[in-house]
């Protein structure tokens, strides 16, 4: 925690146990006085740059700026709010953003300061921004009889109320002074799941004050997304549609979990839209705003998984040769040859032109042949043994160039399992992928050069023979030995064993500046390939870059056919078995299905008649998988059929559940929360397996 000789010079108290850091720099009076409480949580303490600069652009609309820090952060991070912020409130993580504005409005601010301001402001670090200035967001919202706003809103469903979204809100004057606001943050809990923060404070935050006579909208106009009808699926427009909404309306920021979303969920994902939204909206803001785009790979590269940051900004590359003159940048490539490699003999006095080689060779004997093939040619022959770890013997020779390329050995030796096609075809299409021409190196290059924050540029992972396997499997064993060389090289926090591994190939082409990092390079000498082509876009991750896919247009075509016949046939396969419609009905299906199989059987054999409680989407999914059971329970007064799948549909009070009988509760977490107290009132709770859904 803080003490005050630490903070001295930024003029530290404290107040009812609460930290404050007062910076006197910030002293501005507006006609419209209006306080803006930011809320910042970073696990690691720290404040990246595209803090400071929203703060700095929102300033002009504000009359005073308290900024509460949830967390512990470091003196210098603090810094870098000084001259923007008025006060810095410093806390403890507890309750999130919810419980963070709760100490605010309840421990801190005295309500006679807050009566001297007409508006408030609740905003996080949720989001980069801005991209237009925000003055013409406040002009529109001014002409709007409203209590309060937000940028963006949930449309609701069926079954959940519209909702504001709570990463910016605005409380008007009217809102502002009543007992009702000042009761609702009293009566708030700390929430402890993050879950709960999102489906009891900002989901039930607008119905709230809305069933107390307050009125309130959205700066974002929904109309385009809503329909007559009752949906039965709730819509979020900054988690769809983020391209449209700036193109379109404005929208001044981009959330950052939209870099981090994962594509099998319903609301978001897959069953919805592919990336297209997303991907405009990133070239919109570097293309057509002044927006600085290195301040989001930044925070986004130091704070998500990178398999999360891949999966959503679909760094794939298919390139196109291109014929222009060769950029001034200084290429290496590492390649392991034989003698009678013809084909890529011919291929590597090509590309000399462009590029420096050092050809490793197996014996000397091999490496006196290869002398002889590549006299004259820009090519340096040694004798070397079969493995990425030999490349860091050149660490030096490596940063004299600006980009290296390496393409690894493939033994073409067929055995008694694997024919000699196998890797045949793994080694055309990873020389086809690296350095197929002249024309789609200078691709490669101008990748690079356009896209400032790529380090490293793998090879797709093969999808015939064995490697079919290796896409969807992890990291297949793997990760102890990835972990063990992460801890050695410092950079353990980027991986996790639940995440599946990012793109790697132990073809690629990379950046030099990453090997003019401090690493302890002799660590990787005592691991496989397999080890260290996982770990180097990690690595990379580390110094500020990402790592994408690149592949040429000759074998984007042949892939892409491949894939699709292997995609018809496990399609067809799970068609026969599942009534899925979507990719996203699928895997949810099998997951829940193997994750609830083992206990479901375990319940069935425990109990006599078994009942399902729900009559929905999940609940026919349960009911499908199982052969023997008495019926459907639903909640008294809720609106149902007689008959579902043959079976009876029965208020939970209509029901006479013995001791021997079983309820499997199967639907979602926010209908659990509602139903499960009224089982457990009726002596159930022993009685019940909950189905995940």
């Amino acid at each position: 925690m803080l003490t005050y000789s630490k903070y001295l010079e930024l003029n530290l108290y404290q107040s009812d146990g609460f930290q404050c850091l007062i910076n006197e720099k910030c002293k501005r009076v507006k006609k419209m006085r209006r306080l803006g409480l930011y809320l910042i949580y970073d696990k690691e303490g720290i404040i990246d740059r595209y803090i400071p600069y929203l703060l700095h652009s929102i300033r002009l609309q504000l009359s005073y700026l308290i900024v509460i820090l949830n967390g512990d952060p470091a003196k210098e991070e603090c810094r870098k709010l000084d001259g923007i912020a008025d006060e810095i409130f410093i806390r403890d993580n507890a309750g999130y953003d919810a419980g963070g504005f709760k100490d605010v409005f309840v421990k801190y601010l005295e309500r006679d300061r807050l009566f001297s301001f007409d508006e408030v402001i609740l905003f996080n670090d949720s989001f980069f921004g801005p991209f237009f200035d925000f003055s013409a967001v406040f002009e529109k919202m001014s002409e709007k009889e409203t209590d309060f706003w937000s940028l963006t809103k949930d449309n609701g469903s069926v079954d959940r109320p519209a909702s504001i979204q709570s990463y910016f809100l605005v409380i008007r004057k009217n809102l502002l002074h009543s007992d009702t606001f000042q009761k609702y943050w009293e009566e708030l809990p700390y929430f402890d799941d993050f879950y709960d923060v999102v489906t009891e404070y900002e989901a039930k935050f607008a119905k709230y004050f809305e069933d107390r006579g307050y009125k309130w909208d959205s700066y974002i106009c929904m109309d385009k997304y809503d329909c007559e009808c009752a949906r039965k699926y709730s819509f979020s427009s900054y988690h769809n549609v983020q391209y449209e909404l700036m193109r379109e309306q404005k929208y001044p920021v981009l959330k950052r979990k939209l870099f981090a979303l994962e594509s099998d969920k319903g609301d978001y994902g897959l069953n919805r839209k592919t990336q297209e939204n997303f991907l405009q909206a990133l070239k919109y803001i570097k293309t057509s705003t002044s927006y600085d785009m290195s301040m989001i790979w930044e925070n986004i590269l130091r704070t998500y998984n990178l398999r999360d940051i891949q999966d959503n900004c679909c760094f794939h590359y298919v390139l196109n040769e291109r014929a222009d003159e060769h950029p001034r940048y200084r290429l290496l490539t590492f390649v392991w040859l034989d003698s009678s490699d013809f084909e890529y003999i011919d291929r590597v006095k090509i590309i000399s032109e462009i590029s420096d080689f050092i050809i490793f060779a197996a014996s000397a004997g091999e490496a006196r042949k290869l002398k002889e093939i590549f006299c004259g040619y820009n090519c340096n022959v040694v004798i070397e043994k079969k493995g990425l770890k030999e490349i860091f013997k050149y660490k030096d020779e490596i940063r004299r160039y600006d980009f290296f390329c390496v393409i690894p050995y493939y033994d073409l030796t067929p055995d008694e399992m694997t024919p000699y096609t196998v890797e045949a075809s793994k080694k055309w299409g990873d020389w086809t992928n690296t350095i197929e021409n002249i024309g789609y190196v200078n691709a490669v290059i101008h990748l690079f050069e356009s896209q400032k924050n790529i380090g490293l540029a793998v090879v797709p992972q093969a999808i015939h023979a064995h490697y079919f396997r290796r896409i969807g499997t992890g990291w297949e064993n793997e990760y102890p030995q990835v972990h063990q060389l992460a801890e050695k090289l410092k950079i353990e926090k980027y991986i996790a064993l639940e995440k599946e591994p990012a793109d790697w190939s132990c073809a690629f082409w990379c950046r030099s500046v990453l090997f003019d990092s401090d690493a302890d390079d002799t660590v990787f000498c005592e691991y496989k390939d397999e080890i260290i082509a996982m770990i180097l876009p990690y690595f990379a991750q580390s110094m500020g870059f990402y790592t994408g896919i690149i592949e040429s247009m000759t074998y984007s075509g042949m892939h892409l056919s491949l894939q699709n016949i292997c995609l018809r046939g496990l399609i067809q396969s799970y068609s026969e078995t599942s009534m899925f419609r979507s990719y996203t009905d699928l895997r949810y299906e099998r997951e829940i299905n193997q994750k609830n199989k083992k206990a479901l059987d375990k319940f069935i054999k425990e109990h006599k008649d078994i009942y399902i409680y729900g009559a929905g989407v999940i609940a026919k999914k349960v009911a499908a998988n199982m052969e023997h059971y008495k019926g459907f329970i639903v909640t008294d007064g809720q609106k149902k059929q007689d008959e579902l799948f043959g079976k009876p549909v029965m208020f939970l009070s209509e029901t006479s559940i013995k001791g021997e009988d079983g309820i499997i509760v199967a639907m979602d977490r926010k209908h659990k929360k509602e139903v499960m107290p009224a089982l457990i009132e009726k002596g159930l709770f022993k009685q019940l397996l909950q189905i995940e859904g």
